[in-house]
């Protein structure tokens, strides 16, 4: 999972920080890779694009952004295997719903419903319930947009219960201190808080974490654990088991999925697949993705950013090594122009009461 955005920089020189965050397997955010461009257009999102290909392995990977024009061709043109989802503030800012409609609020709670829904059945339902509060216009722009590249029910492949540009905002906001400095500060600053923050989650891995996964997923599974331990579970065939809880639900074990599609979309065991393995009375953990194991978390951070000294730089510069100041570019959107006026034009003077 890679959350791709962009934020502007307050600085003297202006330009764009892009940044790709990732999530760690304790629900937290992971800085990637972030450079400094003049502004976001396309040419500079190929360019990021392609260094990240570069340090990147071959695994499949989900990307997460907004629809601008340099990722919808970017992404397919650098990973032609990977899959793209749309940030959920993305689609929501592009209904058609008014500040001052009486139902936003209401449509809204269902967009979030229609968006989080894990069957088809249930993200149909929501838009007859938009229908149903006289906001059909709503549903019917929902259907305009490409399912698959945003709903849980109809994403082909697994999302590690990531949806929204909540991790993207924590990144902006985490660098917000420093998005007025020059670019080269810019980036140092960056660079010391990564080195901080790799060495505090490596020690906190290594010395606090003492399950097998991290603390936010083995406290949910507990949760799962518990919630269906008075469900009723009937074994079909080895592998195949059905679970009386308020509704009847099949789990496979071996394809690691449930008719709730809860495990397929959040990759992680629902409390239908926990009654059903704690019936078997096998290992639960084996059925859990290693990305959520403590020690996955731990090789996460196992790599070390090294101190950049500088106390054997030299204190003089030769005056022929200048810095060239980067060209200043005007932000997007019309210019502002003041008219110079004739001279036979009347200025306007203020006006002096006696």
């Amino acid at each position: 999972m890679i959350y791709l955005d962009a934020t502007l920089l307050t600085g003297r020189y202006r330009g764009t920080l892009m940044a790709a965050t990732c999530v760690n397997g304790n629900n937290g955010f992971y800085p990637f890779a972030f450079d400094i461009v003049s502004y976001e257009n396309k040419d500079n999102w190929f360019w990021f694009l392609e260094n990240i290909q570069q340090v990147v392995d071959g695994r499949q990977i989900v990307f997460l952004s907004d629809c601008h024009e340099g990722l919808l061709q970017g992404i397919p043109k650098y990973f032609p295997n990977s899959y793209h989802s749309y940030f959920f503030y993305h689609i929501k800012c592009n209904l058609p719903i008014g500040s001052d409609d009486a139902n936003s609020k209401p449509v809204l709670d269902l967009f979030y419903k229609v968006a989080y829904s894990y069957t088809p059945a249930n993200f149909e339902e929501a838009l007859r319930g938009m229908h149903a509060i006289g906001c059909g216009h709503v549903a019917n722009c929902i259907r305009t947009i490409t399912k698959d590249k945003w709903a849980n029910a109809f994403f082909p492949i697994c999302r590690y219960r990531a949806h929204s540009s909540t991790l993207a905002e924590s990144f902006n906001n985490w660098v917000l201190p420093f998005k007025n400095l020059p670019a080269f500060a810019l980036l140092d600053a960056i660079r010391l808080k990564v080195m901080n923050i790799m060495s505090e989650r490596r020690i906190e891995g290594l010395e606090i974490f003492n399950t097998r996964l991290t603390p936010e997923y083995e406290a949910l599974l507990k949760k799962n654990i518990d919630i269906g331990r008075t469900w009723n579970v009937v074994r079909s065939m080895e592998i195949l088991y059905e679970v009386r809880s308020p509704l009847t639900h099949s789990v496979d074990l071996l394809q690691k999925t449930c008719t709730c599609h809860r495990w397929r979309v959040n990759s992680f065991p629902c409390a239908h697949a926990c009654a059903a393995i704690q019936a078997t009375r096998k290992d639960i953990y084996s059925f859990v993705e290693p990305y959520f194991t403590t020690e996955w978390y731990n090789r996460t951070y196992q790599e070390i950013i090294f101190p950049i000294p500088n106390y054997d730089k030299p204190k003089s510069y030769d005056p022929s090594d200048r810095v060239i100041v980067p060209i200043l570019v005007p932000p997007p959107g019309r210019r502002r122009t003041h008219r110079m006026k004739s001279a036979w034009e009347n200025q306007k003077r203020p006006m002096i009461s006696a």
